[in-house]
């Protein structure tokens, strides 16, 4: 949970290296299965990308997009419990504890689902968590940007969930779906949220 003296902004970014816990599967030259943490094997020259064992799932009406827009919903109902600092009772906040290790849970999910079936490549790959890691960083206060690199995750919300006409909300979280690099960025920065969530709790 991070040393005592550690500013408290600081602790959930630290903890997103917690991403390493993410695994993937696949067998090695003479046919034996592997698991590979992803940070431990995205970064050196040797990794050769995270590839897929079986094929992509049949597609569902919910996309990673509409799994990206619940993840964010249920994580606005953990900022207004804590904002309005709601007493809730034991089964409460055991309910809040098992919402935040399902967001936890989901988003990791994502983030590994996107790596292996939709951005391809080892150095495509590295440049999307890299770009992820980075957009989430730019979003603490101490970040100072001109106008022209300011790219909030707040801005990317409003753009692709805030609609109040769902067919609206629809098109928008379709034009997301299609933009993976975008995803792997609001995935990487909701699942930095939800650690800090975790660390809090």
């Amino acid at each position: 949970r991070g040393n005592q003296h550690t500013p408290p902004w600081w602790r959930p970014w630290t903890a997103i290296s917690k991403i390493n816990n993410l695994t993937w599967s696949g067998s090695g030259r003479r046919g034996e299965r592997r698991t590979y943490p992803v940070m431990g094997y995205l970064f050196p020259d040797r990794f050769p990308g995270i590839k897929a064992i079986n094929p992509h799932p049949v597609e569902r009406k919910i996309n990673g997009a509409y799994r990206l827009y619940q993840i964010f919903k249920g994580m606005e109902l953990i900022r207004i419990i804590r904002e309005h600092k709601i007493e809730l009772p034991s089964a409460g906040r055991r309910l809040l504890h098992g919402l935040v290790d399902a967001l936890f849970n989901e988003t990791r999910d994502i983030i590994l689902h996107l790596l292996m079936y939709h951005i391809h490549g080892a150095e495509t790959q590295r440049e999307a968590i890299f770009q992820g890691l980075l957009f989430s960083r730019m979003q603490e206060p101490s970040t100072t940007l001109s106008d022209k690199d300011k790219v909030s995750f707040e801005h990317l919300t409003k753009h692709y969930f805030l609609h109040s006409d769902s067919h609206t909300r629809h098109h928008h979280l379709d034009l997301l779906y299609k933009d993976k690099m975008i995803m792997c960025k609001m995935a990487i920065q909701m699942l930095k949220e939800t650690i800090a969530f975790r660390l809090t709790c």
